[in-house]
């Protein structure tokens, strides 16, 4: 996989918890749903 395809995935990703945040209106249950702690989100929004 080249560099800009794993970039593309990590953004993905990131981009697919904030999403799924809002959707939900609640930080907490869409970091349970993804398996991610509440402090990786805090961390990705700074």
């Amino acid at each position: 996989m080249d560099e800009v395809t794993q970039l593309l995935k990590i953004i993905q990703s990131k981009l697919g918890l904030f999403q799924l945040a809002i959707l939900l209106g609640n930080v907490q249950l869409a970091c349970n749903v993804l398996e991610y702690s509440n402090n990786h989100f805090y961390r990705l929004k700074d």
